[in-house]
């Protein structure tokens, strides 16, 4: 690609004001660099720009960086067959030796993480998640997706050495019109507040003298909550974090008491672990009703319907999911995934 204008700007967002250094980058034609542009996205007639890149940078909140990437017309036959790899970059960092880091992988939210000194074994692609790197002085910053999360994801290139934000690579065209953003969150070593705007800013998420990885995550979380107008829920706004419950994620979904893990009566387990508990005065608050009791397809993994009407619930659940919280007097958390 060939750069064919910068321009700068300011606006306002969920994390105040900003300057806006936008980048526009064609296939073929050069054209000068400017400064005097008046739109930061190329009108549709403008044929020659195919990627718009943006950097917004805060005056009261130092500590974060937004990354964007524009499309204005689209890409087509884009797929590198592969879903760890990046078909677009933006940005790409070298990252510095010897720095520690935490990240997140796996199936679901929290399934798996790996640290050590990056990159070795840090694994990104579809399957990553946020990434914390860190110094010996416990200065750290977090990288994330902070939009199209199901389609935007983090590599780390061993040949190129850099660590590539960008579309997951196996996506085979590219709409007109599509964006996609990540964000870099820091925090230093010592034990200031990492952002003067953070306690009013983030509804009540700043916390004041605070230094490290738990501290930066936790700032991270208060900007994306910020950028999506929702509130940190209090821990005991939830019964499952509140009060204690039972799970059949563990033996008895495997193992039911009538059947087997394919197709097991857990109608019946759940009635008599029930009468179990009470009679030794355990104090249940819900029950976690695991996977396949919804519409579960085997392409990827996939939930296709949400609701108590499978083909299996006639083993799992023969009298329904209704009838069952009516003998339990329970709610249940219903897993889906």
């Amino acid at each position: 690609l060939k750069l064919i204008n910068v321009t700068s700007s300011s606006g306002f967002d969920a994390f105040g004001v900003f300057t806006r250094h936008v980048a526009l980058w064609s296939s073929n034609t050069i054209v000068p660099v400017t400064s005097n542009v008046q739109s930061s996205l190329p009108s549709s007639s403008d044929t020659s720009v195919i990627l718009v890149t943006a950097v917004r940078e805060y005056k009261n909140d130092p500590n974060v960086l937004a990354f964007e990437q524009h499309f204005p017309l689209g890409l087509k036959n884009t797929s590198l067959g592969s879903y760890n790899e990046v078909l677009s970059s933006f940005p790409s960092f070298k990252v510095a030796s010897k720095l520690g880091y935490l990240s997140y992988y796996g199936q679901m939210a929290g399934y798996d993480f790996n640290t050590g000194v990056f990159p070795n074994g840090y694994q990104g692609g579809l399957q990553g998640g946020p990434l914390v790197l860190f110094d010996s002085d416990l200065n750290t910053v977090v990288l994330s997706s902070s939009s199209s999360f199901t389609t935007s994801v983090m590599q780390y290139n061993t040949t190129t050495q850099t660590l590539n934000f960008g579309i997951q690579g196996k996506i085979a065209n590219v709409p007109a019109g599509y964006s996609t953003e990540f964000i870099m969150v820091q925090n230093s070593g010592s034990t200031t507040s990492s952002s003067s705007s953070s306690s009013s800013s983030y509804d009540g998420a700043g916390i004041g003298s605070c230094a490290g990885v738990a501290c930066t995550m936790y700032e991270w979380g208060a900007r994306l909550l910020s950028r999506y107008g929702k509130q940190r829920a209090h821990p005991e706004s939830s019964v499952v974090i509140q009060y204690l419950g039972y799970s059949t994620t563990g033996y008895y979904f495997y193992n039911p008491e009538d059947g087997n893990g394919t197709y097991g009566n857990y109608q019946t387990t759940l009635l008599k672990f029930n009468e179990y508990s009470l009679s030794i005065k355990i104090p249940y608050s819900y029950y976690l009703i695991d996977s396949w009791w919804y519409g579960e397809y085997n392409v990827y993994n996939g939930v296709w319907m949400w609701e108590d009407s499978h083909v299996l619930l006639k083993e799992r659940f023969p009298l329904g999911l209704e009838w069952l919280h009516d003998q339990l007097q329970l709610p249940y958390a219903a897993h889906m995934g």
